[in-house]
């Protein structure tokens, strides 16, 4: 387990040992192999045609083709030669992240803890996490430990990237943990960002440490984590969180409640849809879907009739889901709407309720009947009508 300290004091053993190999040039860092000629002329062509290209990758790859022996000593030789262009010399720490290479790890640390470019730097990062080598973690926190705001959130999404390597997981973790404690609001809010993706229920505490952080965004990722590593105790929390004045935050809240799929998740849902938030109302109609719980019928169907016609689909596809026969009637009287969308979402509603919904059978067909019937309309017209099993007349 690594001991974690502040990032300024975790850096400095890595920083120095990198800035002494960084000073010494670029072929100190580069690993020892001998040139061949062929390989870097057609890596010297690639990366020309790679600069110029819109789509980098593409060029990169159609250019250069399969593996190749000493393809990664040459990208990275490209990469750390000051002579080139610096659009060349990115492509090159774009090639080393498509082709990684453990053997390229020192020269890349070397480039993303002392390297005067940003650009660079963060590039190089990147290419750390790429090769998976959890030897790397130490250096990307040292990276995070930069002044360059820009290439401290990307050596956070480094470790986030390098975290996805099975090896690399738990060092990580613990990792953007203790980011997340430092640094200001954008640093957070990455540190949760890449918390979320690699994280599980032990960091649930992490997450409601910054439920009600100063800074929005801060706040949406820790919603975020908690919607999807949060377990029944987690109701009260992501309930408050549909009251956030930032709609990402009260979405979030929606999204946690419907995946933990709690009865007392309906109470904070119809609150909010029986009160003034609109903002976050589909989340929330979807949410009561996924519980299932009948109590949300009656919060849901007043959208049946809103001003919002996306609302209206919204509410038709969450009573679909719940599949209350009370809900029944509202669908009926909705199927009046001139909303093509609407009127659709319903009828895919009814659907769903199959025979269950087939006192409406006669509705449905009066509907077909109608001139200028839409094609939309009358294909989901026809799915319910199946969907409710023959009439009485042909059984």
């Amino acid at each position: 387990m690594l001991r974690w300290l502040p990032i300024a004091a975790l850096a400095v053993g890595v920083v120095a040992s990198c800035k002494d190999k960084a000073t010494r040039g670029p072929a100190a860092t580069a690993p020892e192999a001998p040139a061949d000629p062929s390989l870097t002329q057609r890596i010297d062509g690639a990366l020309r045609a790679c600069a110029a290209a819109p789509d980098k990758p593409a060029a990169l790859q159609a250019a250069l083709g399969s593996p190749a022996a000493g393809r990664p000593d040459a990208l990275l030789r490209a990469m750390q030669s000051p002579h080139r262009p610096l659009g060349e010399r990115r492509c090159a720490a774009l090639g080393l992240r498509l082709w990684p290479d453990a053997t390229t790890r020192e020269g890349l640390s070397a480039m993303a803890l002392a390297g005067t470019d940003d650009d660079l730097a963060g590039d190089a990062a990147e290419a750390l996490a790429a090769t998976g080598d959890p030897q790397v973690v130490q250096t990307l926190i040292a990276v995070a430990g930069r002044e360059a705001f820009k290439l401290r959130r990307r050596a956070i999404r480094a470790l986030r990237d390098l975290g996805r390597h099975a090896g690399s997981r738990e060092a990580c973790r613990v990792a953007l943990t203790a980011l997340a404690t430092q640094g200001g609001p954008r640093i957070v809010e990455s540190s949760l960002q890449g918390l979320t993706a690699l994280g599980g229920p032990s960091d649930v505490p992490a997450f409601r440490a910054h439920l009600k952080h100063p800074d929005m965004l801060a706040r949406q990722r820790a919603t975020e984590g908690l919607a999807k590593h949060g377990g029944p105790d987690a109701v009260e929390a992501l309930g408050h969180a549909l009251s956030d004045s930032f709609q990402p935050v009260a979405v979030a809240g929606a999204q946690g409640l419907g995946r933990l799929q709690s009865a007392a998740g309906v109470a904070p849902l119809g609150a909010y849809l029986d009160g003034d938030g609109r903002a976050a109302a589909d989340a929330a109609m979807r949410a009561l879907g996924a519980i299932g719980h009948p109590d949300g019928v009656r919060h849901v169907t007043p959208y049946l009739f809103d001003r919002d016609g996306y609302l209206r689909v919204s509410a038709a596809q969450a009573l679909g889901v719940l599949g209350d026969p009370s809900a029944l009637p509202h669908l009926e009287r909705a199927l009046d709407t001139e909303l093509i969308n609407a009127r659709t979402a319903v009828l895919d509603a009814l659907a769903e309720f199959g025979r269950r919904a087939s006192r409406l059978r006669p509705r449905v067909v009066r509907l077909t009947r109608e001139a200028d019937l839409h094609p939309m309309v009358a294909a989901a017209a026809a799915r319910a009508l199946t969907s409710m099993g023959p009439p009485p007349d042909a059984r």
